[in-house]
């Protein structure tokens, strides 16, 4: 189970929410191996079938112009059936923070972790 704590815009109270999905522990653990095989994860059997869902998704949101159809039914369908709503919302919103700072970084000419530098 994990939990997030939020607060709400008029009370500023906080509030903690807790979910719980397939393949919570293993999206936070990823070992050696299943980081060395994640270019591969169709053909590895290192990842669940909620983590194959979720990487099939952000496959699809990411290459938006390989396909005329980039997020198929299929696809869709298979992560709504491994996450309930919170959790696919959470995933799509998360595939496309992701995509925006990447293409932000491609407009700009910025060279990821470029920025570090000025600390090293």
């Amino acid at each position: 189970m994990h939990s997030i704590v939020t607060s709400t815009r008029k009370s500023g109270r906080a509030t903690r929410k807790t979910w719980s999905s397939p393949a919570a522990n293993s999206f936070f653990l990823l070992s050696d191996e299943r980081l060395f095989t994640l270019a591969a994860w169709r053909d590895t059997p290192h990842f669940s079938d909620a983590e194959r869902a979720a990487l099939a998704l952000t496959e699809a949101a990411t290459r938006l112009s390989d396909r005329s159809d980039p997020v198929s039914d299929d696809v869709w369908n298979d992560a709504a059936k491994n996450f309930d709503e919170s959790a696919l919302a959470a995933l799509v919103v998360t595939i496309a923070s992701i995509n925006v700072w990447n293409r932000l970084n491609i407009v700009t000419g910025q060279i990821a972790g470029e920025w570090t530098a000025q600390w090293a």
